[in-house]
């Protein structure tokens, strides 16, 4: 299965032209976290989602609705 968390995740950052230190310093992850969250190497948590989605403009159901749509 592809990395749709992961990709959707990159597509919205790089759409706002954040990079992944900007991400970092705007919600208190590391740096190291959000690659491995964009690489699909670390699961990403309700609290995280909600905090990036907030960061990243985007709504979790939209998230969820690319989710569900790439594991039909």
């Amino acid at each position: 299965m592809t990395n749709v968390i992961g990709e959707y995740i990159r597509e919205k950052r790089a759409a706002l032209h954040y990079s992944e230190a900007d991400i970092s310093k705007l919600i208190g992850l590391s740096v190291n976290t959000i690659k491995m969250i964009e690489e699909g190497k670390s699961k990403l948590r309700l609290e995280k989602a909600f905090t990036l989605s907030k960061a990243l403009k985007f709504s979790l159901d939209d998230m969820a609705a690319q989710y569900l749509e790439a594991i039909k």
